[in-house]
């Protein structure tokens, strides 16, 4: 299953597992008075005196460790206290692991996580950006569980200052594409013919179709169908369904997805797309900044659907 970005409070998610990132002895002595704030607060005036009373009886938890109560008032079977560094990348990915570590002995099909360390803790946000991405994607190469990353507010994550510039100059470009609009099945001719001449069907030619096309990327590239249905945000099932329907026909987003999974330049994508009768508008505001994204070889899924909410467009995969 792919994983998804949500903006929203932790608490209210529905998920077989919710991740509470929590106070360590680290940043103070830990009491059985302690006052929860921020994203934890919320998550324990949720799930009521049940689980406040559950995370005290846990104790010190120590960074990177995970402690492991019932749901408890939540919409959720089990929540995994953890608690984030403020600045080691090491112990963010040990982290994240031992979140995964304690998700494989679960019976659970979905989990949420918040976006570590990030808050509170101050950890660099680019750098904590990076670390979520490979360690989901790690797992899910391995798993086939719904993963939610939970960004608490936006200003959890912003896209720095330089790349939104970036991408507003190129927004507003004024620069022509060559684009031409196509059907689905284009038909070439396979020798010339007069206009008064009469034309059998058997003397044209169908050109490859998203499928026939796709393939062809595919057995071009060294990556395992693991690496690029992961890396398009796609899951096992639905891949292997477009591999083996030579009459498949995939939304405008999934064709970009599986460009994406490809790591093809902006010529391959566009004949991945044209295959299946789209193209990119240099008038279309999501063309654009996906064009740019590709252009500029950002082929991170989690990055570009950033990108995307960032200027009121609807991420991919959603």
């Amino acid at each position: 299953m792919p994983f998804k970005i949500v903006k929203s409070d932790i608490g209210k998610m529905d998920a077989d597992v919710i991740v509470n990132s929590t106070y360590s002895n680290e940043f103070g002595e830990f009491s059985s008075s302690l006052s929860f704030g921020g994203a934890e607060g919320e998550l324990m005036e949720k799930g009521g005196e049940a689980l406040r009373e559950a995370r005290l009886n846990l104790g010190e938890i120590s960074v990177s460790e995970v402690k492991v109560t019932a749901g408890l008032g939540l919409n959720c079977k089990y929540v995994i206290h953890v608690v984030g560094p403020r600045e080691d990348e090491e112990l963010l990915r040990k982290t994240y692991k031992n979140i995964f570590k304690e998700v494989r002995s679960l019976d659970v099909e979905s989990i949420a996580i918040p976006f570590i360390s990030t808050g509170f803790n101050g950890f660099d946000k680019e750098l904590a950006f990076r670390v979520a991405e490979d360690e989901v994607l790690r797992f899910l190469g391995e798993q086939d569980i719904l993963v939610y990353l939970v960004i608490y507010d936006d200003e959890s994550y912003e896209i720095s200052k330089e790349l939104k510039k970036d991408i507003d100059d190129y927004l507003n470009t004024e620069e022509d594409f060559y684009f031409h609009e196509i059907s689905p099945l284009t038909l070439k001719s396979s020798k010339e013919v007069s206009t008064e001449s009469r034309i059998s069907f058997e003397e044209f030619e169908l050109e490859d179709g998203f499928v026939d096309t796709l393939m062809k990327f595919v057995y071009r590239t060294s990556d395992t169908d693991v690496d690029i249905y992961k890396r398009a945000n796609i899951d096992r099932k639905l891949f292997s369904k477009i591999k083996n329907n030579k009459e498949y026909s995939p939304s405008k987003r999934t064709a970009i997805m599986l460009a994406i999974g490809l790591v093809l330049d902006i010529d391959d994508t566009l004949e991945l797309l044209e295959s299946a009768g789209f193209t990119l508008s240099n008038s279309i505001k999501f063309d654009k900044i996906v064009r740019f994204c590709i252009e500029r070889e950002k082929y991170s899924i989690m990055q570009i659907n950033f990108i995307l909410e960032e200027y009121g467009e609807k991420p991919l995969g959603y």
